[in-house]
C-alpha cells in the first residue's frame, strides 16, 4: 500500500519544494512509510511540528516503472503466443497438405474409418453399402 499526493496548495512550502499531485510518499522525518495506511501518515505529518522532511518517488517515475513491467509482462505474452501460433501454422500445414507419419499402420486404421463411412453412407458421393471407389 502507497501513499499518494492528491493535491499541493499554491506558493505553499511543499510547492516551493517542488512537491507534486501524483508523487508518492516513501518515507516521513526517515521513518519508511510503506504499508502504512494513510490516516496513520497523516497524523505523523501533522505530529511533526514545523520541520518535516518528506521522501517521495515522483509519480510519472511510478507511472514509467509500471509501464515497463507492463511491457515485459506483454512481450513475454508475445513471444508465447507467437510459439503456440507457428505450432498451428504447422500443424494446418500438415493438415493442408496430407498428414506424414512414420508408422505405417496409421493408414491402414484411416482407410478402415475411411471404408466404414463409405459403407455407412456417411460420406458425400458414397453409396450404402456399395463398393468402395478410391
Amino acid at each position: 500500500m502507497v501513499t499518494f499526493v492528491c493535491r499541493v496548495h499554491e506558493s505553499s512550502p511543499a510547492q516551493l519544494a517542488g512537491l507534486t499531485p501524483g508523487d508518492t510518499i516513501a518515507s516521513v522525518n526517515g521513518l519508511n512509510v510503506e504499508g502504512i495506511r494513510h490516516r496513520e501518515i497523516v497524523d505523523i505529518i501533522k505530529a511533526s511540528g514545523n520541520v518535516l522532511r518528506l521522501e517521495t518517488l515522483y509519480g510519472t517515475s511510478i507511472r514509467k516503472a509500471e509501464l515497463e513491467a507492463r511491457l515485459q509482462y506483454l512481450k513475454q505474452t508475445l513471444y508465447e503466443k507467437w510459439g503456440e501460433y507457428r505450432s498451428l501454422m504447422v500443424q494446418e500445414q500438415r493438415l493442408v497438405h496430407g498428414l506424414v507419419v512414420k508408422d505405417p499402420s496409421i493408414y491402414d486404421t484411416l482407410e478402415s474409418v475411411r471404408s466404414c463411412l463409405y459403407g455407412a453412407g456417411l460420406l458425400p458421393g458414397s453409396l450404402p453399402f456399395g463398393p468402395l471407389l478410391a
